[in-house]
């Protein structure tokens, strides 16, 4: 048991708002989701087999760089995220308008990988807010 007073904690720094294992976790989800179901639903993606390619690789790429120390990612994940919710939604929107089916299954998918950009977009947003605003 100690006597006297107690030592006092060092100072702590101030406290970062950061979410980047959230958008790491949300980039990779949305990446494998186009991963998996691409080979089988090639309509998921109808811009063909390149734009497949790249954000499965970009999203992993930078769920990968994700850190609290790097500012540049998290802007590059917050337009990504942005780049993928207008994306999947809008091709979503076309895709339903063609089949009038809400139970599809590409539909569906177009709408989890756009909520997961979404979401992914919030986080980022909030990690940036954090770093940047006092």
């Amino acid at each position: 048991m100690m006597f006297g007073p107690k030592p006092s904690s060092p100072p702590t720094p101030l406290t970062i708002h950061y979410y980047g294992d959230i958008v790491r976790a949300l980039l990779l989800a949305a990446g494998a989701i186009v991963l998996v179901f691409s080979p089988s639903h090639p309509e998921l993606m109808p811009l063909g087999t390149l734009p497949v390619v790249i954000v499965i690789l970009l999203s992993v790429l930078l769920a990968g760089l994700t850190s609290p120390k790097q500012i540049g990612v998290m802007f590059a994940n917050a337009a990504v995220s942005a780049l993928g919710i207008v994306f999947f939604e809008y091709i979503a929107i076309v895709h339903y308008q063609n089949v009038h089916d809400i139970s599809n299954i590409v539909f569906i998918l177009q709408q989890l990988i756009a909520v997961i950009f979404f979401f992914a977009l919030y986080y980022a947003s909030k990690s940036i807010r954090g770093r940047v605003a006092p």
